[in-house]
């Protein structure tokens, strides 16, 4: 098992009459361990002896009162706990030699908990970002190089955010925010999303403004979190390997995207600056058969749409286009499109009727997820049976503001849930709605 040395600066002793060439005395933290001679000892701590440590949120000011602070070994308390200064400063009892990687420093008042280990340099602060690092970490002191460290850090600061702000009532715990209804704390979040990138990006979707914010501030870009999301709870933007992108509000030219899924039909759009163009049919058909060979957007059976299918992009109140923000290259009134036996033809939108005469087009193709999708009646069915190519169920997805969210019971909270352990609450969260990729998916930053 790694270990790690803490080096002095920033370890100080509480009383100056202590040598520098003397070892403090050392209280034992817990019983010895019989019996299980291979688990390693848990560590001891100085009684005087101290390392210095700091709560941070990140370009804000937090009146920390109210949080205590304590070690953890394996996730078994080491020693006691000791109070917060409003200022974020604490101080813990120095371990008496090299510490195994098991060994925390955790902070929680109510809900949030922060976790982090001293640095190189024998500093301790326990931050947003530290707290991601320790979900990240498996246990290993290394620094992850995992490119969701930033993500997973934006999202703990948009809960610290949330949930503990200045001039609060710091008497009492901090109740949690509506970022951890469906989590027991913060902590577990963060294991929860650092285990699984599906739920992670359905977090991200669903919470999409408060993360937006948190990004801007984090980043000092105030304009950052400034986005029309109002197409997002019916068109989800996806890269060209049709994972969802990480910020939904940006606009095309500083984010681009490869296709939007139409939650609630199950459609998948192509979103393409060709669209714009006009084609001849063989070079439209050599397109789509193109875009099924390279599986765009994890697809391969590209296909023209029909009447209905476009008409489901109007807007018939005013009739324009009902997407402009999801679809930017779509507007043009003549589009090919495919009759009940699947050939091509070419319709005018405006005048609601087929071009027989046409030679040319611009073109808008789809995915129908589903084959139970009936195209001769055009039902508009649910996508409930429907998975997505990184195993995200899009059901859960169709109100992305109000839905039972990977983890809840019925939208219950997790203050009301029976006492579980996080390992046990994990598995049946995880496995209630989708299976835990292997590998981590194509994410855009």
């Amino acid at each position: 098992m790694a270990v790690f040395a803490l080096s002095l600066p920033g370890l100080t002793g509480c009383d100056s009459d202590t040598r520098a060439d003397k070892t403090p005395q050392v209280k034992s933290a817990a019983e010895p361990r019989l019996g299980f001679s291979a688990l390693p000892p848990i560590p001891q701590l100085h009684e005087r002896a101290l390392v210095e440590g700091q709560l941070v949120l990140t370009a804000t000011t937090v009146d920390w009162s109210g949080f205590r602070v304590q070690w953890l070994f394996d996730d078994e308390p080491v020693g006691e706990a000791v109070s917060v200064a409003a200022d974020g400063h604490f101080r813990l009892p120095r371990p008496v030699q090299d510490a195994p990687a098991g060994l925390w420093a955790e902070a929680w008042s109510g809900a949030y908990r922060l976790r982090g280990r001293p640095d190189e340099h024998g500093q301790l602060q326990l931050s947003a970002l530290s707290t991601a690092r320790a979900a990240l970490s498996n246990g290993s002191r290394a620094e992850p190089a995992n490119p969701q460290l930033e993500p997973l850090h934006n999202i703990l600061h948009a809960v610290l955010l949330e949930g503990i702000s200045d001039g609060a009532d710091t008497a009492a715990a901090h109740p949690a925010g509506p970022l951890l209804t469906h989590y027991q704390s913060s902590w577990q979040l963060a294991q929860v999303l650092a285990r699984s990138p599906v739920h992670r990006i359905g977090f991200q979707l669903r919470h999409q403004q408060a993360l937006a914010d948190s990004f801007a501030l984090l980043h000092q870009r105030p304009d950052f979190g400034h986005g029309d999301l109002s197409e997002q709870q019916r068109m989800v933007r996806l890269d060209r390997w049709g994972t969802p992108l990480r910020w939904q509000h940006r606009p095309y030219q500083e984010q681009a995207w490869g296709c939007v899924d139409y939650l609630q039909l199950g459609q998948r759009w192509l979103v393409s600056e060709e669209s714009a163009t006009v084609l001849t049919l063989n070079a439209l058909q050599q397109r789509l058969e193109a875009l099924s060979q390279q599986h765009f957007c994890g697809q391969d059976q590209w296909r023209l749409p029909t009447v209905n299918e476009l008409h489901s992009l109007i807007n018939h109140d005013n009739g324009g286009w009902a997407f402009p923000l999801s679809l930017p290259f779509a507007g043009s009134d003549i589009y090919w499109v495919q009759d009940e036996q699947g050939q091509a033809q070419i319709f005018d939108l405006q005048r609601n009727r087929v071009i027989s005469d046409g030679k040319q087009a611009h073109w808008l193709p789809l995915v129908v997820r589903g084959e139970e999708y009936s195209m001769r009646s055009q039902n508009r069915r649910s996508v409930s049976s429907n998975r997505s190519d990184i195993f995200m169920d899009f059901s859960v997805l169709q109100a992305l503001y109000g839905v039972a969210f990977p983890g809840a019971d019925n939208d219950q909270p997790a203050s009301d849930k029976s006492q579980q352990t996080d390992d046990v609450w994990l598995q049946e969260s995880c496995a209630e709605c989708h299976s835990d990729p292997q590998t981590e998916p194509q994410t855009d930053p």
